[in-house]
């Protein structure tokens, strides 16, 4: 029951007393003999064959020790009883490893089930920290413990894979980074989507940027004033030297809007790292242009239509009092003073011709007072408040 394939033709040495050290062995792993037979020739050939069974409980690495001391070839077994010796004494050191890993073994389960019954990745990192730490524990024990080598890859994956799936890459990624040599297609996925995410997030970023309006307000700031204030000198000083009926005529008024259209040009150029930023400054900046741009239109036409000059810039009053509605409703919703001061202005300049000029001014006051209350004070931030 415990003979050895040679013995069958007496050529015995050191090695077939390895084979009947692995035959009781085998009889303590499985407590029977590895070789049973209802005749002589069914014995014989098992004898020959000396391959039995393990029952299902033998530790793996145990199972391989006896397979190997009871390999049928003499070559393929231990040297000497010796190293057989080494090997059992080994494997009683491992068991302590063994032992750890059948309870990681058993976190990895509920793991897969809980992944599979579609549990929250945070409950899921609770449970790789469960089985990181048991397979790690087992190889420290034993570093050679392939089982707890791969049992360490396939719960650090799952939850990755759980993460990528989940949209959370960096998750992905950093849970990967415990492997050192993880599965290429799995990194090659959470590349491609930290990528991607990156990605999404520059354009957010961007279109933050675009958004927010406490980018180059103080800029826009002092353009306002800056234009406003030489257009109220101009215009008081025009009133109170009595100068209004000689400057303004057509042509003047049709010179002054272009110069006024050019230098604003000149100064969003200058500035246009701070000024064409943000949406809102540039959405400003536009209809500051058209309301130019439209000024000078009317001067240009208005000869030809039979429109006296007086009439004329109670039309760009209109114009301005139509602008600053549009850009109260569309840009900015705190400009309501704004958009109000020039609608009683131009009911002034409409009804009081006269007093156009101070109406023109009192405009231009309010434009300058409302951009000075808004934005040369509020953070640098986006404000929400004005959306």
């Amino acid at each position: 029951a415990f003979m050895a394939p040679e013995m069958l033709g007496l050529a015995v040495d050191e090695r077939s007393d390895v084979y009947l050290l692995g035959a009781i062995l085998y009889q303590i792993i499985a407590g029977r003999p590895p070789h049973r037979g209802s005749t002589i020739e069914e014995l014989v050939d098992c004898i020959r064959l000396s391959a039995p069974s393990f029952p299902d409980s033998a530790p793996a690495e145990l199972r391989s020790i006896c397979q190997k001391a009871m390999a049928p070839q003499a070559e393929d077994r231990f040297a000497s009883a010796t190293e057989l010796g080494v090997a059992i004494q080994a494997f009683r050191a491992h068991r302590g490893s063994l032992r750890l890993l059948h309870k990681a073994q058993g976190n990895l389960e509920r793991l897969r089930r809980r992944a599979q019954e579609g549990a929250e990745l945070h409950e899921l990192q609770e449970m790789l920290g469960e089985c990181r730490y048991g397979f790690q524990s087992a190889l420290e024990v034993w570093s050679e413990n392939h089982e707890a080598s791969a049992g360490l890859r396939e719960a650090v994956e799952l939850v990755a894979k759980v993460a990528l799936r989940s949209g959370d890459p960096r998750v992905a990624g950093s849970i990967l980074r415990e492997l050192a040599d993880p599965s290429p297609d799995l990194s090659a996925q959470v590349k491609e989507a930290l990528t991607e995410l990156e990605r999404s997030e520059e354009r957010l970023a961007r279109l933050g940027q675009q958004l927010d309006r406490g980018l180059g307000r103080r800029t826009r700031v002092v353009v306002l004033a800056l234009f406003g204030s030489a257009w109220i000198a101009l215009d008081l000083w025009a009133q109170l030297t009595g100068n209004v009926d000689r400057y303004a005529t057509h042509h003047a008024m049709f010179i002054g809007s272009l110069i006024s259209l050019a230098a604003l040009g000149a100064i969003v150029f200058r500035a246009r790292a701070t000024l064409m930023e943000t949406l809102i400054n540039r959405q400003l900046g536009g209809a500051l242009l058209a309301l130019l741009a439209t000024q000078a239109l009317v001067s240009a036409v208005a000869p030809k239509l039979g429109v006296t000059p007086t009439q004329a810039q109670i039309m760009w009053m209109l114009v301005w009092s139509t602008i600053a509605t549009m850009v109260t409703v569309t840009i900015e919703r705190r400009m309501w003073p704004l958009a109000m001061s020039a609608a009683i202005s131009f009911a002034v300049a409409a009804g009081y011709p006269p007093f156009r000029i101070y109406a023109m001014a009192a405009v231009t006051a309010a434009m300058i007072l409302n951009a000075v209350a808004l934005w040369w004070r509020e953070p640098a931030e986006s404000s929400e408040r004005g959306r």
